[in-house]
């Protein structure tokens, strides 16, 4: 029935075990679809209604699962968002912990360099997986839902609009206090040893290269966030294309392998490296590692990932102005599945399909009713 939720229904099992689904593809609505969906089955138990999904989805998918997201987020109380950023600057230190672990006591740049991109993939697969908040994720996510907003009216946008900037505020410094949380029970808890202290330190140092420098380094830091935050924006886009846990994995490996190996600027990265060396006692200040990093590599991962990945995608990839008002008639429903997304946001392109097939499956009837009619006529 059309008012059945698109979400996977498991059934029971007949006598030879076969098992029968409902496809989360949302409701049928033509006989050429059921048909095509189902198939021609023999009996409702024999049949598995369960058809292979595609491994991934396409561009104009994933940004309608990114403003549903986003919207998904900015709903959520102001508690929920603190947890989920809180979540968000922990997994990513981890990760930052994970590849010091896994990299130390290696000579070769380039296979040292490949570990600590393996372990922050790790990271950030907890990131993803999760459900939690982290900035350079936001700052793709976000722009789409900024986009979404412009279409409406002057005061209600602002509105709008506020709520956006206090999200991204809670998610900065949310992961700011995950970020040194963790890496304060990495130093009390002596997790460290000295060849992961001395990696640690290399890392650092990388990292503050630039400190006490002209104002050209300040901007050479700012420039190579907005490469990292680009990695990053693909690494969300690939993750969320996939439909499987294996397939989120895959899309998002790549990018971050490349922005770990390059040394692109990453803010919560830095904010999980830095904040454990500060612990350590490294060498360096606090007001040298928010000015000398984290200040222009976050206004940096802004630009790079709202710019040119958010804001792009979506003027390549967003809806039209119709599916925008689908979206603000269906935005009191808790949409959450990709599958009831793509349904929704899909509606024209499904109907003028059905209508397509409802013709084709209309002259196929009458052909059929006009050969049984002539056959009734040569029997008499």
């Amino acid at each position: 029935p059309t008012s059945t939720p698109p979400h996977a229904l498991q059934g029971g099992s007949g006598s030879d075990g076969a098992v029968g689904y409902i496809v989360p593809q949302g409701p049928v609505t033509s006989l050429p679809e059921l048909r095509r969906r189902f198939g021609q089955q023999k009996s409702a138990v024999q049949v598995i209604f369960n058809p292979k999904p595609d491994f991934k989805c396409g561009h104009n998918e994933v940004v309608l699962a990114m403003l549903i997201h986003s919207e998904n987020l900015l709903n959520l109380p102001i508690w929920k968002q603190c947890i989920l950023s809180f979540m968000g600057g922990a997994f990513v230190t981890f990760g930052a912990i994970l590849s010091l672990c896994l990299s130390a006591g290696i000579p070769e740049l380039g296979y040292s360099n490949w570990m600590t991109s393996v372990g922050f993939t790790a990271g950030f697969t907890l990131v993803v997986l999760s459900g939690a908040a982290l900035f350079t994720e936001v700052n793709v996510l976000l722009p789409d839902a900024v986009s979404f907003h412009f279409h409406q009216k002057l005061q209600k946008r602002n509105r709008k609009y506020l709520r956006i900037l206090r999200f991204w505020l809670i998610v900065y410094l949310g992961n700011i206090i995950g970020a040194a949380t963790i890496s304060l029970l990495v130093w009390a808890t002596e997790t460290l040893d000295e060849q992961t202290l001395v990696r640690l330190e290399v890392i650092v140092a990388t990292k503050m290269r630039f400190v006490d420098g002209s104002t050209a380094d300040w901007f050479k830091i700012f420039g190579s966030a907005i490469l990292g935050n680009w990695m990053i924006g693909l690494a969300v886009i690939f993750s969320r294309s996939g439909r499987t846990i294996i397939s989120k994995i895959a899309g998002l490996f790549f990018p971050v392998v490349i922005f770990v190996s390059v040394g692109l600027m990453h803010a919560p990265a830095n904010m999980g490296y830095l904040f454990t060396s500060l612990w350590y006692d490294v060498g360096y200040s606090l007001g040298d590692v928010l000015w000398w990093n984290l200040v222009p590599a976050s206004l940096g991962n802004w630009l790079g990932g709202t710019v040119f990945v958010g804001i792009g995608y979506y003027i390549l990839f967003g809806p039209d102005a119709k599916t925008v008002n689908a979206f603000q008639r269906l935005k009191g429903k808790k949409l959450t599945e990709l599958d009831d997304i793509l349904y929704a946001f899909n509606q024209r392109t499904s109907k003028m399909k059905a209508t397509d097939e409802d013709e084709e499956d209309a002259s196929e009837l009458s052909t059929s009713a006009s050969s049984s009619s002539s056959r009734r006529r040569v029997v008499e």
